[in-house]
């Protein structure tokens, strides 16, 4: 894929973060998290918290993220894809040539294929 498909200002290996206030609000990203400074996604156990849900962390070393959803699913596809995000990240970072070795093959469809992009 190439980042000409992105929307303006958008950037690979970055997860951009909002603030919803509103189900219906539209306003920019509150701010971003690249994926080369993250250090470590944890799950986190929500048995004796006072939120519902589920929840994992982003550590970044300077910076701890703190993310919600309401399902074990969404939770799961979130960890792999920031966790495959990362490695990706760092190994197109340490490749001499800009390539990455151990790409997820699903990550490889989706970044091959347009269409299924669209």
């Amino acid at each position: 894929m190439s980042e000409n498909i992105l929307p303006p200002l958008l950037e690979f290996d970055v997860i951009y973060y909002f603030r919803m206030d509103t189900p219906d609000d539209s306003s920019g990203p509150a701010g971003e998290i690249k994926n080369k400074n993250i250090l470590k996604v944890e799950v986190k156990d929500m048995s004796k918290s006072k939120e519902e849900g589920h929840a994992f962390i982003i550590d970044t070393g300077k910076k701890i993220f703190h993310l919600n959803t309401e399902h074990r699913f969404d939770l799961e596809k979130w960890v792999e894809a920031v966790e495959i995000s990362m490695q990706t990240s760092k190994e197109r970072l340490l490749s001499i040539t800009g390539t990455c070795k151990n790409i997820s093959p699903i990550v490889t469809l989706y970044d091959t294929n347009e269409d299924i992009i669209r």
